[in-house]
């Protein structure tokens, strides 16, 4: 993968996608790894890591520490099934 440096004006240097970035996204987003660390490894501005992520429909901004966890949102279901606050 060819790596431009930014322009002496300050202007990023645009690269284009190309079928190993996207694949190599795409199991980024399926083994859940948080978009910083995307960024890092492909050179990539999370922007741009997003974009491309919602243009191909898939997941991406995985949080390290997700504050509601799947355990914490079965709790959560339980207990407002409990007290009938869910139809």
């Amino acid at each position: 993968m060819k790596v431009t440096k930014p322009k002496k004006n300050g202007k990023a240097v645009r690269r284009e996608w190309t079928k190993a970035d996207v694949r190599e996204l795409k199991a980024h987003s399926k083994a859940r790894t948080p978009v910083t660390k995307i960024s890092k490894d492909t050179k990539r501005t999370i922007g741009a890591l997003r974009q491309k992520a919602l243009h191909l429909g898939i997941g991406l901004g995985h949080p390290v520490n997700a504050k509601h966890g799947a355990a914490e949102l079965r709790k959560t279901k339980t207990a407002a099934l409990q007290f009938k606050l869910v139809p």
